[in-house]
């Protein structure tokens, strides 16, 4: 039997729809509970671990240019910027191609609105 989502549900760590952040069973200062009387919204005028790795766990952005993800043999390390209220986590990773023996560099950047 395939049983199909009705609905979102807040506190399974996944932020859907209608959530601006969802902590899971972690207990988050910057996120309201699914038993609060905000369920899944930010508190105001924070930001949320939840988001991403640009907010810290006392709910306040890390500061531009710093580092949220360590260099490793695949990607190098990855670093907040802002932009008005975008939060911009831009990573560069290098891709080798063993077919053509070339380098290639792909930019990836998530977006989180707050």
């Amino acid at each position: 039997m395939i049983l199909e989502k009705s609905s979102n549900v807040c506190g399974n760590g996944i932020i859907e729809l209608g959530e601006e952040c969802d902590s899971g069973m972690d207990k988050d200062l910057c996120c309201g509970s699914a038993i609060s009387s905000s369920p899944c919204k930010l508190i105001k005028g924070v930001c949320s671990p939840s988001q991403g790795d640009c907010c810290s766990n006392n709910c306040k952005f890390k500061e531009r240019g710093s580092v949220c993800m360590k260099e490793n043999e695949c990607n190098h390390a990855k670093k907040c910027r802002f932009e008005d209220k975008i939060i911009f986590v831009a990573t560069q990773r290098t891709v080798k191609e063993e077919k053509y023996k070339k380098q290639e560099q792909i930019a990836d950047v998530t977006l989180l609105f707050v």
